[in-house]
């Protein structure tokens, strides 16, 4: 297949330390395409902030299986329909198909996934140069970087997210993998202190290991205008106690520990809260049919999954955003809903409690229970709170300072002065985290 060139191709001799931007490209199958508009939004969103500052080009390998062979998995031969190349919010994607065998071992799909990521490297360098490879999530990406960075002499660096460190290490190909890309990447970034510490547990070096947490987009999350008019826009009385949860329906996000809640003492009666959930996945079955057995139907809305746009709708109209993970890395949900003054009940899972560092933002639970859940959220839904100090709080963490603390690292591993990306106060806050 033929590509075509990429604009302002420059020659690799023209040096970065002559004040031209970082060349990066970021890897990552967790990425929004035109079969998933809405997957790996906050990786989109770090990508669309660098991009600002240095030549950003993806590579989002996406999973594929022959799309004749019928007993393949639909949602690998749906991707059938996903461009080689394109282009997103200003960036070029390379979408290489990694093959995916049902059933079989994990360690021949790793293979496949950098086969895909080598034949992207390539296609890119002969666009132009790369400066570093910048993988989100230790394993496949992570993996396949590290060894394609060694076969083309790109150095790696790599995002730890979560499950990726607290859940897949526990396969023994996965983890074996997982254990390698960490000790032989340039760099490991993760969005939290507990998962810095994790990582280097698993065999990263601490002296290459740095914390950049997710940020927020404070334009499109913030308090409405006029609260009123946009409940009433979302089908919802004035007078409705909500709360909203917001991610994948699948089992480690815990929303059966919210619909659990609703069907104690405590939440129940006149003003029993309304439950939505906004996002989709596997657990959306099971979820419902618990609803129907806990006779709390009537009070659990499922949107299916929805655009950023109107998950903060949604967030800014919610009296709290309910959070009962059983893992979780940097939630950007968190920052989301405080940037819309919403507090926030979550469970004290991995970077969760380093980002309630102040009074003021919710409630952590001490433990799943059903009782627990209630009796938090009647808590929350039953006090005043002010959205300024979230708001605030929110604005110390936009996506432009992740991609500002993030490209400082990227140069520093690429072997470029510091400069100006890196700043004093996000250096003060990681120093702060990791001691």
């Amino acid at each position: 297949m033929s590509l075509p060139l990429a604009p302002a191709i420059r020659s690799s001799e023209e040096g970065l330390a002559q004040g031209l931007p970082l060349r990066v490209l970021t890897v990552s199958s967790v990425f929004p395409n035109a079969v998933q508009p809405v997957f790996g939004t906050f990786v989109l969103e770090r990508v669309r902030a660098m991009a600002r500052m240095a030549e950003v080009r993806v590579a989002a390998p996406v999973a594929w299986f022959p799309d004749w062979f019928r007993p393949a998995p639909y949602r690998w031969r749906r991707h059938a329909g996903i461009p080689h190349v394109t282009e997103l919010a200003g960036v070029r994607v390379f979408h290489p198909r990694r093959l995916v065998i049902p059933r079989i071992g994990r360690a021949a799909n790793a293979q496949a996934y950098r086969r895909a990521l080598s034949w992207t490297v390539r296609a890119a360098l002969a666009e132009a140069p790369v400066d570093i490879i910048d993988a989100h999530f230790v394993w496949p990406d992570g993996h396949a970087a590290v060894e394609v960075g060694r076969e083309f002499g790109i150095p790696v660096s790599i995002t730890g997210h979560g499950s990726d460190l607290t859940y897949a290490p526990q396969f023994a190909v996965v983890g074996a993998q997982t254990r390698t890309a960490l000790r032989h990447a340039n760099q490991v970034l993760t969005v939290s202190r507990s998962l810095a510490r994790l990582a280097e547990r698993l065999g990263a070096d601490p002296q290459r290991v740095a914390v950049v947490p997710n940020g927020v987009d404070l334009d499109r999350f913030r308090p409405p205008a006029d609260r009123r008019s946009a409940r009433r826009s979302l089908g919802l009385a004035d007078s409705a106690r909500l709360v909203v949860g917001v991610g994948a329906l699948v089992r480690h996000k815990g929303f059966d520990a919210a619909i659990e809640a609703l069907a104690t003492r405590k939440l129940s009666g006149a003003r029993a809260p309304l439950l939505v959930l906004v996002g989709d996945g596997p657990e959306r079955r099971r979820l419902q049919q618990l609803a129907e057995k806990l006779r709390v139907a009537h009070r659990v809305r499922f949107c299916g999954s929805r655009s950023h746009a109107e998950v903060a709708r949604w967030m800014g109209v919610a009296d709290a955003l309910l959070l009962p993970s059983h893992r979780e890395g940097w939630p950007t949900v968190l920052f989301e809903a405080w940037a819309c003054g919403t507090p926030i009940v979550a469970t004290p899972v991995h970077g969760v409690p380093e980002a309630f560092d102040r009074p003021g933002l919710g409630i952590l639970l001490r433990d799943r229970m059903p009782e627990t859940v209630a009796d938090a959220l009647a808590t929350v839904l039953a006090q005043r709170w002010d959205p300024a100090p979230m708001r605030a709080y929110a604005s110390s963490h936009t996506w432009d300072d992740v991609a500002r603390r993030t490209l400082g690292q990227l140069r520093r591993v690429a072997g470029l002065p510091w400069s100006a990306a890196t700043d004093s106060e996000w250096e003060a806050w990681t120093t702060r985290q990791m001691s």
